[in-house]
């Protein structure tokens, strides 16, 4: 066994760059064709700001050699196994994954909260979507963190693939937290699956020796045809 691959793992706090854009995306506006007056852009730029402030992007990761039986991709010294077509699809040439969550705290659902009570729905929404682009943006720089790490040892990367895209069954969420360390960056599961804080991600990353890295939008290996953000991307 590579030992030089297998336990690559890391923990810590990340910074990210809300994009604007991406922000009006989550709140609906057609790139192009919706137009922000000028409150709901005030109301965005202090929202974000107030959203930075609050945020504490953390992250965890770990990596695992794979192989695959006929049960689907399984992870050695683990009882994980992923039968999801789409994801044992992505992972195709991959000889190891890297199972990583971020988040982005507890902090944001406190002002969220607070914001809904008070009435303010409007900037409620607001930082519900800067979150979202937030935990996003941080799952992008985890995937870079564990792309050189990989470029170092000399294999490529596919893209991230999270649980509930792709007819991946949420319930492997419990199982990718423990095995991410993200209990450690205070990310627990519900008795629904979801991961609390609720601007939370996990996710999969294959190495793979062939080829480039899968370019391909992680859309390509969404089931979800009525996805409203799918042409958009």
């Amino acid at each position: 066994m590579n030992r030089m691959v297998y336990g690559v793992k890391a923990k810590g706090s990340i910074s990210v760059k809300i994009d604007k854009n991406e922000v009006l995306r989550y709140l609906g506006f057609k790139r192009g064709r919706t137009k922000e007056d000028k409150r709901v852009k005030d109301l965005i730029n202090y929202t974000i700001e107030d959203v930075v402030e609050v945020i504490k992007p953390r992250y965890a990761f770990d990596t695992f050699r794979i192989k695959k039986e006929p049960q689907g991709i399984v992870a050695d010294d683990t009882n994980l196994v992923i039968d999801c077509s789409a994801v044992v699809r992505l992972l195709d040439t991959s000889r190891y994954i890297t199972i990583m969550v971020v988040t982005v705290g507890k902090e944001l659902e406190t002002l969220i909260d607070r914001l809904f009570k008070e009435g303010k729905f409007t900037e409620g929404s607001i930082a519900d979507a800067v979150g979202s682009e937030a935990v996003e943006k941080a799952a992008d720089a985890v995937n870079d963190i564990v792309k050189e790490r990989a470029a170092e040892m000399g294999y490529h990367i596919t893209k991230r693939f999270s649980p509930g895209y792709g007819g991946w069954n949420l319930k492997v969420q419990r199982k990718l937290l423990e095995l991410s360390g993200g209990c450690d960056i205070g990310v627990t599961v519900n008795e629904n699956d979801m991961l609390v804080p609720r601007k939370s991600v996990t996710a999969v990353i294959g190495w793979t020796r062939e080829g480039q890295e899968n370019l391909s939008h992680k859309c390509t290996y969404c089931s979800m045809n009525s996805c409203g953000f799918k042409g958009e991307l």
